[in-house]
């Protein structure tokens, strides 16, 4: 399945199963948003890696166990012009709230 033109929000992928997460869905056509919480470089070495493949990824930071930064999250991606998003969950630690908080998924 190509995921041309669609764009990845992977949280934790700055390692691990979010890591994986994250170059496999790159290696089949989606732009990825790296997401990290305290690991900026881990997340841009994941982030070289998928360029370096001839893809396309951005590191973000953001805590998603917080609704304020999953908007503002969304805020930034989509002010990339990255409008068709799909959402892996690799991390489970997104707040509840942020689903039922008014965040643009």
């Amino acid at each position: 399945m190509s995921l041309q033109d669609k764009v990845a929000v992977v949280s934790g992928a700055s390692r691990g199963i979010g890591r994986a997460t994250a170059l496999a869905l790159a290696s089949r056509g989606a732009s990825v948003a790296v997401v990290y919480r305290h690991q900026r470089d881990t997340a841009r070495a994941v982030v070289d890696e998928i360029r370096s493949a001839g893809g396309r990824a951005h590191a973000f930071q953001a805590d998603v166990g917080q609704a304020d930064s999953v908007r503002a999250l969304a805020d930034v991606i989509a002010a990339r012009a990255w409008p068709h998003w799909i959402l892996p969950m690799p991390s489970q630690r997104w707040c509840r709230r942020t689903w039922h908080g008014g965040a643009r998924f």
